[in-house]
């Protein structure tokens, strides 16, 4: 609902009477003194409150002023435009909330006025601004909202509210925003809030608001504000995912750590390890991969292992963690990745090994023959190459050519076409999705 902003004037707007406020409140002498007389005015944070009424005009809220001063309505209205340069409604005006014992002055409690504002603003929500206490506890008591003007010059009081007001004017704009379809707007007046309030929900929700307007950087950055002050790991995945989205991995990486830190979620280390791929540090995926293995379990981690240091073409920490994978699986294709590990080291005799274990495994007498042609391979044999020629037609016995690794679905995972008839591939394609 848009704001009604109900001001008190003395000591709230302006002052002549500097010595009674805290030295906190910003003062800016006055185009000219309504009360007349030779006194200097002072407008109070003047360079606030004409933003924040501004905004709150803008967002379809009003300005009213309820003043026990005997300053007429048009000197009020004169210095609203002049000192903040906005047009102040006549019928906004309430003045004179004051009586007279004598020489002694007494101010009329101003419960009444809120309540004559909110009969005639039925659209609009009351928030009452009031220097004295007195006057806040009363419309406090009534239902309406209010904000105790902390200018005066008493211990404990520093002029926070001008803070808290600018943040009830950022929330009433986003909101306009949000009514109105407009959420890029509405992301930057919530992102104006948290940066006032300093809660995680704030950060949140102009998060919430820069995803539907797919601003990604801006929307990691507001869920990482949120997870450095509650250091949820959901936080920390968000801004993680949004940076990935932006193709920012190394910060994508930062936070998938701290997020990882936390949880001990084997998916966060996944999430670590592909966008280490992105920027093509194969070997620190394979770390990354593997701590994911110790924490699930899941052979393929140990997989993905494997096909990192392929990458980085050391075979011999790939057959070891494709190893680890048959472990865990009792797969024959792991050991049918082993040995073509092997192969590529060169180490005939230990492919024929694996590919034996395949066929116990699988029962498939095409393993059986490819560890045949292993053992035969790895005799030395005169006026005949070791090297495995890579024929164009394959055997009749011999299964097709399967790559390493099947092409991912994954935005973010780089595509690599692969010869189908190659028999024992030099280096990996690519990575498979889990």
């Amino acid at each position: 609902m848009p704001l009604m902003l109900v001001m008190d004037l003395d000591e709230t707007v302006l002052s002549t009477r500097p010595a009674l406020l805290n030295s906190n409140v910003n003062l800016t002498p006055s185009v000219s003194n309504p009360y007349g007389g030779s006194d200097v005015c002072y407008t109070l944070n003047k360079n606030k409150l004409a933003q924040l009424f501004r905004r709150i005009i803008n967002a379809g809220g009003d300005i009213a002023v309820v003043t026990a001063s005997n300053l007429s309505a048009q000197q009020i209205k004169y210095f609203f435009h002049v000192e903040f340069n906005i047009d102040l409604k006549l019928r906004n005006v309430f003045r004179g909330l004051s009586l007279f014992y004598g020489s002694q002055k007494y101010n009329l409690d101003k419960t009444q006025t809120l309540y004559q504002i909110a009969h005639q603003h039925t659209q609009l929500d009351v928030c009452f601004v009031d220097n004295a206490l007195l006057h806040i506890q009363s419309a406090s008591c009534a239902g309406f909202k209010t904000l105790y003007a902390d200018t005066n010059c008493i211990s404990g009081e520093n002029n926070r509210f001008i803070n808290t007001l600018t943040m009830l004017s950022w929330r009433a704009a986003g909101d306009f925003h949000r009514q109105h379809g407009d959420f890029l707007l509405a992301a930057h007046a919530f992102n104006e809030v948290a940066k006032i309030s300093g809660h995680s929900k704030d950060w949140r929700e102009a998060g919430h608001f820069y995803t539907r307007s797919k601003d990604f950087k801006s929307v990691a950055y507001t869920f990482e504000q949120a997870a450095k002050i509650d250091n949820h790991p959901k936080d920390w995945r968000i801004a993680g995912i949004h940076y990935i989205k932006a193709k920012d991995f190394r910060s994508a990486i930062y936070t998938f750590k701290k997020a990882a830190k936390v949880s001990r979620d084997a998916r966060d280390q996944r999430q670590i390890a592909k966008c280490y791929i992105e920027i093509g540090d194969f070997e620190s995926a394979a770390h990354a991969f593997s701590q994911a293995a110790q924490i699930s379990g899941d052979p393929r981690d140990q997989r993905q292992i494997a096909k990192c240091y392929i990458e980085i073409g050391d075979f011999e920490s790939a057959a070891h963690a494709f190893s680890q994978a048959a472990q865990i699986s009792d797969d024959p294709r792991d050991q049918r990745q082993i040995a073509k590990c092997y192969i590529e080291l060169g180490d005939f005799e230990s492919a024929a090994h694996a590919f034996t274990q395949a066929a116990q495994i699988s029962g498939d007498p095409r393993d059986q023959c490819e560890a045949k042609r292993c053992y035969d391979y790895s005799k030395p044999m005169p006026r005949r190459s070791t090297r495995i020629n890579h024929s164009k037609q394959q055997h009749t016995n011999e299964r097709p050519y399967t790559p390493f690794f099947a092409h991912s679905k994954k935005q973010y995972w780089r595509k690599v076409s692969q010869p189908t008839g190659q028999r024992y591939p030099q280096r990996a394609p690519d990575f498979t999705q889990r």
